[in-house]
């Protein structure tokens, strides 16, 4: 299995970054990489909660995503199961997903996400690939 750490440095406080990073009504708008939308979304991180999320590329393909909020401890970390589900809706390989937030030790804050037991080095690469261009809406929404 292979593991994935994704870092960003925010301009606003650990609280902001949460909310933004665990509240459906900021999630929707940067779930997703950049080429791609959010069209449909449950996804309200909360402990025990299930979620799923649908995205869409420039061609109408639709990707769906859940998991289950398996701890929460705001305005720190957020952890919860990860799957892709197939064409027939089928859920597949399930992975761990940690948003971490702490202060930068000023005004800022440190967002981690650690994406963790991706089944290989392809897979790995594929999420690095979306996650990186996700959070680049993630960044112009905190900037």
């Amino acid at each position: 299995m292979t593991d994935l750490t994704l870092e960003r440095h925010f301009p606003v406080a650990p609280e902001v970054v949460f909310a933004h990073v665990t509240k459906e009504e900021h999630l929707k708008n940067w779930m997703g990489p950049v080429t791609m939308t959010c069209s449909e979304i449950d996804m309200e991180l909360t402990q025990g909660a299930k979620w799923f999320a649908v995205i869409l590329n420039s061609e109408g393909q639709r990707h769906k995503m859940s998991g289950k909020v398996t701890d929460i401890d705001p305005p720190r970390t957020v952890d919860f199961t990860w799957g892709w589900h197939d064409e027939t809706d089928a859920r597949g390989h399930e992975s761990n997903v940690r948003f971490q937030v702490t202060s930068d030790g000023g005004d800022g804050s440190i967002f981690k996400l650690i994406h963790t037991n991706l089944p290989d080095t392809e897979a790995a690469e594929s999420h690095n690939s979306g996650w990186t261009s996700t959070l680049t809406k993630l960044e112009a929404m905190l900037a």
